[in-house]
């Protein structure tokens, strides 16, 4: 996320940029760690608890989306659902490309992936739930965010936004009751809904309010372990669930509490959100599949608790490189592909 493409103006809100790249860079990392945990109970807990990824990158998008002018507000939204159309596009034929190569090495028909998924239910489900597991895990997000912005879009055209705000903790209810009481599979929760929607307008309900900066450190503080020990408590008795109710509390919590510290410079984190952080989301999947298909090493136990972080260094590893390849290639792609969370 870069500075000149969101037009800061003011000293405060440079302070404010470098906390939301560091956001960006930690989640971006603790999503890999979703799709490739480590062994056992502690793999488990970690998986849960690094579920915070995905609410904070929404909260990001909200935050950033638009400002209180409505004319801004709605030049801003149009411009965000073109970014995002055009990277879920890339990530469409990046996935697509890799899946047929799959196919074939596998002694399938190239488009075996898709043509298995081509039936009514699949399609309500990517229609209604954004569910493209047969694409990749990630491509839900970007399908979720074009949905939200649409929505907002539509909601700020009619003057309904602070109605649509009021969503917020319905949309949260029905995103527990999904997943925690009912146990649906977890695309009825992790889709633009009741993930999507109340995360970003939550982003921009902070920014509106400048709820971070009117929060104390200590009352964060105790909302974050709170939000962590729930977590951990909610795995050990539900399992594996999309969002938790620690989840809610443990993202808010870290999102404000960025704010809350003064930072200078730059650090790993913040040199992963500004540079990387897009592609290490994007990427990620790739490796992990590539990883997998290997089968190195699997005979020895230690491996499994290395291989996180293994997958972590070579997506960051591939991120460099595509980076530099589409700097490279700036004419060709309309513009590097930046980090649009």
């Amino acid at each position: 996320m870069k500075a000149d493409t969101i037009h800061l103006r003011s000293a405060g809100d440079e302070r404010k940029e470098l906390f939301i790249i560091y956001n960006s860079g930690g989640a971006a990392l603790l999503v890999v760690l979703i799709h490739s945990s480590f062994p056992g109970r502690f793999g488990i807990y970690i998986k849960s608890t690094a579920r915070i990824a995905v609410p904070i990158f929404l909260m990001i998008s909200g935050y950033y989306a638009f400002k209180c002018d409505r004319d801004d507000g709605l030049q801003r939204i149009k411009s965000s659902i073109h970014k995002t159309a055009k990277l879920a596009i890339i990530v469409l034929l990046i996935y697509s490309v890799a899946n047929c190569l799959d196919a074939i090495l596998t002694g399938n028909l190239p488009f075996a992936w898709l043509i298995s998924h081509l039936t009514v239910s699949d399609i309500i489900g990517l229609i209604v739930f954004n569910h493209s597991v047969f694409v990749t895990e990630i491509m839900w997000y970007f399908l979720a965010l074009l949905y939200v912005y649409y929505i907002v879009l539509m909601a700020m055209k009619w003057g309904k936004l602070n109605v649509l705000i009021k969503s917020i903790p319905i949309c949260l209810i029905l995103n527990i009751i999904s997943g925690e009481v009912m146990n649906l599979p977890w695309f009825v929760a992790g889709n633009f809904l009741l993930t999507g929607l109340p995360f970003f307008l939550m982003g921009y309900w902070i920014r509106k309010n400048d709820v971070c900066m009117k929060m104390s450190k200590c009352n964060l503080w105790v909302m974050l372990i709170l939000g962590m020990c729930l977590t951990l408590i909610e795995t050990t008795i539900l399992g594996n669930i999309y969002v938790y109710i620690g989840t809610i509390m443990s993202a808010f919590a870290v999102f404000c509490l960025s704010f809350k510290y003064k930072m200078q410079g730059q650090n790993f984190l913040t040199i992963m959100g500004e540079k990387y952080s897009t592609y290490i989301f994007v990427l990620h999947g790739l490796v992990i599949k590539g990883v997998n298909k290997l089968n190195l090493f699997i005979q020895y136990e230690c491996w499994h608790w290395i291989k996180p972080i293994v997958i972590i260094f070579i997506s960051i590893g591939a991120s460099i490189i595509l980076r530099r390849m589409s700097l490279a290639i700036n004419d060709y792609l309309g513009g590097e592909l930046k980090n649009y969370y």
